[in-house]
């Protein structure tokens, strides 16, 4: 039985990814004062895409939202309110 090992360059881009998914759920979390869930996906045209959802009325998330595109240019963030 063999172990596939993924290659380096992926296992790097997968770290990269994540820590810039903890990066924005910290900032979001920062600007918001109310907490952020953050979920990736891909899309094909875009890259990955950053979705975030913060417990917070239409007004803080849109003002996060405008910080987040301001802190992270070039990076597909989407964020919606649940407040």
């Amino acid at each position: 039985m063999s172990v596939q090992k993924l290659d380096t360059p992926l296992i790097s881009h997968l770290r990269s990814e994540e820590k810039l998914k903890a990066r924005i759920k910290q900032e979001c979390e920062n600007l918001a004062s109310s907490p952020c869930k953050v979920a990736t996906r891909y899309d094909p045209d875009w890259g990955y895409v950053y979705e975030v959802k913060v417990d917070a009325g239409a007004r803080k998330a849109l003002e996060a939202n405008l910080k987040l595109q301001e802190k992270f240019p070039g990076v597909p963030i989407v964020v919606e309110w649940t407040g």
